[in-house]
């Protein structure tokens, strides 16, 4: 167990390197296509699309039909797990959406 949890450890440590190497949208766009499946992208855009609703106070209502898709939709419990991440995360989802939208929120 404790092997599993030092390679996954590793892992993690490998993903945050890369992703701070990369310089710029272009390459996040492009690395991102190439490891993540369209699916993989679209509920991330979601969650990172919620969390800035959320910040500017909608109601979880108003998110599910703002970010409702063809074919799909965010569910409430999504909404209910990253609400609770933008209340009491480690700030990282307020401070980036604060620097790339200029959304201060709550």
């Amino acid at each position: 167990m404790k092997e599993m949890n030092r390679i996954e450890e590793q892992n993690r440590q490998l993903l945050w390197r890369t992703l701070a190497a990369l310089e710029n949208e272009a390459e996040v766009m492009r690395f991102i296509r190439e490891l993540c499946t369209p699916q993989e992208i679209k509920a991330i855009a979601q969650r990172l699309a919620a969390a800035e609703l959320l910040v500017q106070n909608f109601t979880y209502g108003d998110i599910t039909k703002m970010l409702k898709g063809v074919n799909s939709t965010i569910s409430t419990a999504t909404i209910n797990r990253v609400n609770g991440t933008v209340k009491n995360g480690g700030g990282a989802l307020r401070m980036i959406i604060q620097r790339t939208s200029g959304v201060e929120g709550r």
